[in-house]
């Protein structure tokens, strides 16, 4: 019985990590919350350099905005996938196991 509690738990937790990585994404794609800054270009970046004259270069806080957006994204995912395997393992463990034999 101590396995079924155990899954329960398991499962329990997966739920609430996966809903939670699927709130913070949401706040940040809405921008109430700020992505992980993995990404950070100070200065002038400049992609285009002759773009950069007339004006119309990538701006260097859009392009870490951008990637941080990105790579925060990458990061839930992952949290989430791996809550997805400890949710599976719950459930498995939840499970009850039937065997059914031939009597001849």
């Amino acid at each position: 019985m101590g396995e079924k509690v155990v899954g329960y738990i398991l499962l329990a937790f997966s739920v609430v990590v996966i809903i939670g990585t699927a709130v913070n994404t949401y706040s940040v794609f809405i921008g109430r919350a700020r992505p992980v800054d993995v990404f950070d270009f100070l200065g002038g970046l400049n992609l285009l350099p002759a773009a950069a004259q007339t004006g119309s270069g990538v701006d260097s806080a859009s392009l870490s905005r951008s990637l941080n957006v990105f790579a925060h994204l990458f990061l839930m995912g992952f949290i989430s996938s791996a809550a997805f395997k400890i949710g599976s393992l719950g459930v498995m463990m939840v499970r009850p196991i039937k065997v059914k034999l031939n009597q001849s």
